[in-house]
C-alpha cells in the first residue's frame, strides 16, 4: 500500500475512535508504518563514505575536470559495492552518463576550437607566404628599377661626354680634325687607338666631302702605320714610280702639283700642310 494511503487510514481511524469514545482516556497511538524508501545511491555513498556530509551534485566545465569526476564516480561506486555487497548501488550509472555527455560536448567544442585554430594558423601561414612573395617581387622590381636607373644614368653620362667630344671635334675645323687623326697615328701607331678619333672626326665633319677626305686620310695613315719603313723613304734606290707619287695633304686631299720626292715648297698650303706620300 502506498505511504500516503496508509497515513490517511490511520488518521481516519484515530478520529473515529475519539468521536466514539467521548471522554474516555486517550488510547496509545500506534507507531507509524516505516516505509522502505530507498535514498539516492550517491547520497548514501556521500553520507557513508564522505563522513556523513551530503554534498551537492557535482558538475564539470572542462574535459580534464570531467575525467577526474568520472574517476571519482567510479571510485565511489567501488566503495559502495564494497560496503553494500548486493545492495543498492545502481545510481552511479546515471551520474556517469551525465558526466560522459558533458565531457563529450566539451571535447567536441575543444576539437572545433582546435580545428579552427589550425585553420587560422594555416591561413595565416598562407597569407605570410603570399605577403613574402609580394614583398620579394616588389623588392626585385625596385632593384631592377634601380639598376635600370643606374644604367640609364650611365648611358646619359656617356652620351653627354660623347656629345662634348663631338662638339670639340666640330669646333676644331677641317684642318684641326685631320691634324688630330694624323697625330693619333704618329703618336701611337695602333689602329684601335685611332678608331675613336676617326669616328669623332667623321661626326664633327660638316660636309660629306670632308668625310670622304677623312676616310681617305685614315686609310693612308693606317697603311703607313702598318708599314713604318715606307713612311719616310730615302732618295737612294727610289724608282720612278716612287718619285712620281703625289703628296697626301693633311685634309686627305692629294696634292695636284707636288710629288713625294719633288720640291715641297708651297705644297698643300690650302689643305692643312703635307701629311706624307700617297701609296
Amino acid at each position: 500500500m502506498p505511504k500516503h494511503a496508509m497515513l490517511r487510514t490511520l488518521i481516519v481511524v484515530s478520529l473515529a475512535s475519539e468521536l466514539g469514545a467521548g471522554c474516555a482516556p486517550p488510547q496509545p497511538v500506534e507507531e507509524p508504518v516505516r516505509l522502505n524508501i530507498q535514498p539516492d545511491p550517491l547520497s548514501i555513498v556521500r553520507m557513508e563514505v564522505d563522513g556523513g556530509a551530503q554534498a551537492p551534485e557535482e558538475s564539470c566545465d572542462t574535459v580534464e575536470l570531467c575525467s577526474a569526476l568520472l574517476e571519482k564516480i567510479h571510485a565511489q561506486q567501488q566503495a559502495c559495492v564494497a560496503q553494500h555487497p548486493g545492495g543498492f548501488c545502481w545510481g552511479f550509472h546515471d551520474d556517469a552518463e551525465r558526466v560522459y555527455a558533458t565531457k563529450a560536448k566539451l571535447q567536441a567544442a575543444r576539437d572545433q576550437d582546435t580545428q579552427a585554430a589550425a585553420r587560422e594558423q594555416r591561413d595565416a601561414a598562407i597569407r605570410r607566404a603570399e605577403q613574402r612573395r609580394h614583398d620579394e617581387a616588389n623588392q626585385q622590381a625596385a632593384q631592377m628599377a634601380e639598376l635600370k636607373g643606374r644604367e640609364d644614368a650611365q648611358e646619359a653620362w656617356k652620351k653627354s661626354e660623347h656629345d662634348k667630344l663631338v662638339e670639340y671635334f666640330r669646333l676644331l675645323g677641317v684642318v684641326g680634325r685631320s691634324t688630330k687623326l694624323r697625330d693619333c697615328y704618329a703618336g701611337r701607331g695602333v689602329q684601335n687607338d685611332c678608331t675613336v678619333i676617326i669616328a669623332l672626326a667623321l661626326e664633327g665633319a660638316e660636309t660629306e666631302d670632308e668625310k670622304r677626305k677623312l676616310v681617305a686620310l685614315n686609310e693612308s695613315l693606317l697603311r703607313q702605320s702598318q708599314h713604318p719603313s715606307n713612311a719616310t723613304p730615302s732618295h737612294a734606290g727610289q724608282g720612278a714610280s716612287s718619285e712620281d707619287s703625289p703628296l697626301m695633304c693633311n685634309d686627305g686631299e692629294l696634292s695636284p702639283s707636288c710629288t713625294c720626292h719633288g720640291n715641297h715648297r708651297g705644297c698643300c698650303s690650302h689643305h692643312g700642310g703635307i701629311s706624307g706620300c700617297a701609296r
